[in-house]
């Protein structure tokens, strides 16, 4: 199957011939949205400094189409799973993108271990809190140090994109934020394509995968692995950008704008506990 029947007959799709228009959205201050990907210092934070590097198995090419019939007949790729699941999430101004692609992913995996829906998340909910309340940019890996220092809270206890200073100190936030988290996440080489498609076609663990892209200095988070055809590939994506974007907020990457500065893999997530920590089944 390809990319053609995931997403209709005219799917978005961001290749070098419209990646300027992509950018401009980001970078035009007449345009609606706001990015916020900060290219990580690997220097500083070598791959393997927030988490174990990608332990899964690299899929040759001669495999892909394989994998994606498999995916597309079982139904059990992240992108089968999100819209099924999913809301897409609306960052609106804030600089925040490095938050809502992790926690777009955060949701999808609470969505395939079996919530329905999945609990919507407040990625403001620990963003603000970790940029000490400036809406400044970031990225992927140390969104989720936040996230394991602060937790993340749902919409219902922290409205998404509420600037409020108070909010930490209430009780159903606090509640809220420690019923969420991620339990493991991998980093992938920064710029290996291949293996991020490994990481999306992995028939016994697909998981999502952010991609924090240099060029459009925004990230997003890639749910499929997908044909273009003649031997082309690329992958879908969810956008935080809200449903009137792209294809009700999905698109799709050619595989030279799927390069990525930084990719990681979000594994699995916290079980859900209640207050005298007993574990909640998803129903």
């Amino acid at each position: 199957m390809t990319y053609v029947s995931d997403l209709g007959s005219s799917p978005y799709v961001i290749d070098g011939s419209n990646a300027s228009r992509a950018f401009n959205q980001v970078a035009s201050r007449s345009e609606p949205f706001a990015g916020g990907f900060i290219d990580r210092d690997y220097k500083s934070f070598p791959e393997g400094f927030y988490a174990p590097k990608y332990s899964g198995e690299v899929y040759e090419r001669s495999q892909w189409a394989e994998l994606m019939k498999l995916q597309d007949a079982e139904e059990t790729s992240p992108w089968h799973v999100h819209k099924k699941n999913c809301p897409i999430l609306n960052q609106r101004s804030l600089p925040y993108c490095w938050a809502y692609g992790p926690t777009a992913g955060i949701m999808n995996r609470y969505a395939a271990i079996g919530y329905d829906p999945s609990p919507v998340l407040s990625a403001t909910s620990f963003a603000a809190q970790g940029k000490k309340w400036v809406k400044r940019g970031g990225w992927a890996a140390e969104a989720i140090r936040y996230i394991e220092k602060y937790g993340i809270a749902d919409t219902d206890a922290w409205p998404d994109a509420k600037w409020d200073k108070d909010l930490p100190k209430q009780e159903e936030v606090k509640r809220s934020a420690a019923m969420h988290g991620l339990v493991e996440f991998e980093e992938l080489p920064r710029m290996n394509f291949d293996i991020a498609m490994s990481a999306l076609l992995d028939p016994y663990d697909s998981c999502p995968v952010t991609l924090g892209l240099s060029w459009w200095g925004h990230l997003v988070v890639a749910l499929k692995a997908v044909s273009l055809g003649k031997n082309k590939w690329g992958m879908i994506i969810a956008n935080s950008w809200g449903t009137k974007w792209g294809d009700k907020g999905y698109g799709v990457l050619t595989e030279s704008k799927s390069k990525a500065n930084e990719y990681v893999a979000i594994r699995r997530v916290k079980p859900k506990v209640d207050m005298e920590g007993s574990l909640q089944i998803a129903t």
